[in-house]
């Protein structure tokens, strides 16, 4: 309350982000939240995933084009064939990654940094 936010945490299972449902899952979350908590401005929902949960991400925002206000990937498992859709266009993404992740590496979280930008996203990376 003091801060003015809700933080809704979904979850799809282990590693399973990759899955085709579950982009719904995250919409579930979203609707629980808006129904469930007054004052919620739908303009203002951020989405973050951590680790594969940066595929649940992806796939989310790629599927409901419109619902998040920008996106944030935290070490998170990146998709370049779902990050080129023309749903993230003109999206703000903050990436950020640390160097010496040994299981979500620089050169794939880089390589889907490539592809947001491709797709007009505006992208600011923070490593570390």
């Amino acid at each position: 309350d003091a801060h003015r936010f809700v933080l809704v945490c979904p979850s799809f299972g282990y590693g399973n982000w990759e899955h085709p449902d579950s982009p719904m899952a995250v919409q579930r979350a979203v609707n629980y939240a808006l129904e469930h908590f007054a004052g919620i401005d739908p303009a203002r929902v951020y989405l973050a995933g951590l680790s594969q949960g940066g595929a649940g991400v992806g796939r989310a925002a790629a599927t409901l084009p419109g619902t998040f206000a920008g996106l944030v990937f935290l070490s998170g498992t990146m998709e370049p064939t779902v990050l080129q859709s023309e749903a993230f266009a003109g999206k703000r993404v903050l990436v950020i990654q640390g160097d010496g992740d040994r299981h979500v590496t620089l050169k794939n979280v880089l390589t889907g940094v490539e592809a947001l930008k491709q797709a007009g996203a505006g992208v600011t990376v923070l490593r570390d």
